[in-house]
């Protein structure tokens, strides 16, 4: 399977993170996958979610979130993505 045939079958509002050999090539909106990917077969596939305060930046707080860390605010403060994850 490429990452166009996914994209074919996926919401184009869907958010797309595609990585290679641990670098990542792309996080983005699906529809703005550059063309050049498209056709890339797709080693591996996942949904992943990220999880941050929504004033990170602000606070001075790394982003992304650790999954192993425990945050001090309530879960109102924060913003959560959902991504295809994809290795190529």
């Amino acid at each position: 399977m490429t990452v166009g045939e996914i994209r074919g079958v996926s919401q184009p509002s869907a958010r797309a993170w595609i990585e290679k050999d641990g670098n990542v090539l792309f996080a983005d909106w699906f529809y703005k996958v550059p063309e050049d990917l498209l056709k890339a077969k797709v080693k591996e596939f996942a949904f992943a979610p990220e999880i941050c305060h929504k004033n990170w930046e602000k606070l001075g707080l790394t982003s992304p979130m650790q999954p192993e860390e425990m945050p001090d605010y309530s879960f109102s403060d924060l913003m959560m993505k959902l991504y295809y994850r994809m290795k190529i």
